[in-house]
């Protein structure tokens, strides 16, 4: 079987790999997984904003993530934000949910947890932040 290419975002599998770019010539249908796991609303991570700070930051902070997200799909196809414009986001891969809590804390602080439940297939990161006030 030659290359495949996901029919909803474009993605394409050859060789063992999924990537934006192939070589091969002939194209067969496949939904990739992220596209799946969008389908199917089952996430592979989900990161949860919380706190106060966020009152007066809000469009800030989805920007910053929203940004993180887009980098990493570049270089990751099957790592994308299935809902952005919550304040818990849900991904189709656990790495974008690491690097997004990663990114809130190194931009604005705060504090982070991860947590990775047994039996069920989710990787959980939450952000939270609190003005003092």
């Amino acid at each position: 079987m030659g290359a495949s290419r996901c029919p909803d975002c474009g993605a394409m599998y050859d060789q063992g790999r999924w990537t934006w770019h192939i070589s091969a010539e002939q194209l067969h249908q496949l939904l990739c997984p992220a596209c799946k796991r969008v389908h199917e609303q089952a996430p592979a991570g989900e990161i949860t904003l919380d706190g106060d700070y966020l009152l007066n930051r809000q469009d800030e902070v989805l920007a910053l993530l929203r940004h993180q997200a887009d980098g990493e799909k570049q270089e990751h196809p099957l790592e994308r934000l299935m809902e952005p414009e919550h304040i818990v986001m849900q991904t189709t891969g656990p790495h974008l949910v690491r690097r997004l809590g990663a990114a809130m804390l190194h931009a604005h602080q705060g504090s982070l947890e991860i947590s990775y439940g047994e039996n069920e297939g989710l990787l959980r990161v939450r952000w939270a932040r609190s003005t003092g006030k």
